[in-house]
């Protein structure tokens, strides 16, 4: 259903994203010069704009599990539209690890290029069909072998090792293992059961813990700086909610509806604190901890 509305509605994907990308481009130029000598100044306005920017599918999906919008027409559009943000990220992200990284010599560049076309190749064409072998080898209303629960569970950390090795994000790894594998009964369903209770529970708990411990908000004496700062993001939210209800037009599409659509792609969550957090560690984020 989402890839349907993915390719029915793809300009949903593609204008709000270049037009809030733009505008927080523009207005991070024009105001935001922290005072940080240890800062790359472009590198830092480009990531912070794209983060914003960009739709993360996660934390969509998410949210709209949590609202009970998921069925929905509005939420279809909304996982597509954030699924085909999700690959222009990625394939940005591919391009510059692989292509505009002007340190890498020619051949580690078209090593780096070749493991991630085998990288997609066996996650598409030899784990997928070994993900639905093992859907339908399960009997109708029986659990699904525990050693399979733990090799898939286990794969997710090992995807995420192969991403960082051949030098892509760790983030692209268990995003396409889980997209591999059959959804619902009887292997989502179980995956679910298994690994919700203690996902939920104590890790995101632990990671919560560490954004707080690395953020020192007593470090923070520029107020004006990061009151500019949120109203820059505010600025970009309000511009992906108007150009949303524009692009809807074109799908006659309402523009209350538009609105609406607006607000569920600029949800932010789990992948947004890890992509800042990520971006502290490589110097490209004025931190708080400076």
């Amino acid at each position: 259903m989402t890839i349907r509305a993915a390719k029915s509605t793809s300009l949903l994907g593609i204008l709000p994203l270049m037009a809030t990308f733009t505008v927080l481009s523009l207005l991070l130029k024009k105001f935001y010069v922290p005072h940080n000598p240890h800062l790359n100044l472009e590198a830092s306005r480009t990531a912070l704009s794209a983060t914003i920017a960009f739709s993360n599918f996660p934390a969509v999906s998410d949210a709209l599990i949590e609202l009970n919008l998921i069925a929905t027409e509005l939420g279809q559009i909304a996982l597509s539209s954030a699924t085909l943000n999700d690959c222009i990220q990625f394939f940005f992200i591919v391009s510059h690890r692989i292509v505009g990284d002007h340190t890498r010599e020619l051949k580690f560049s078209i090593m780096g290029f070749v493991s991630w076309i085998l990288f997609m190749f066996c996650s598409f064409y030899i784990l997928q069909p070994m993900m639905n072998l093992i859907a339908r080898s399960t009997p109708v209303g029986k659990p699904v072998n525990q050693m399979y629960v733990v090799f898939i569970l286990l794969g997710a950390l090992v995807m995420a090792g192969i991403t960082d090795m051949i030098g892509l994000t760790f983030l692209i790894g268990p995003l396409i293992w889980g997209l591999i594998i059959p959804s619902g009964p009887p292997l989502g369903t179980t995956l679910v059961e298994k690994c919700e209770l203690i996902i939920s529970e104590f890790l995101l708990p632990f990671f919560f813990v560490y954004i707080g411990m690395t953020t020192n908000l007593a470090a923070l004496n520029d107020w004006r700086e990061c009151i500019t700062m949120q109203l820059i993001f505010f600025a970009g939210d309000i511009t992906k909610v108007v150009a949303c209800v524009l692009v809807s037009m074109i799908y006659n599409i309402k523009p209350k509806h538009g609105t609406v659509l607006g607000l569920m792609l600029n949800i932010k969550g789990i992948p947004h604190l890890i992509a800042f957090s990520k971006l502290h560690q490589l110097k490209v984020r004025n931190s708080l901890n400076t």
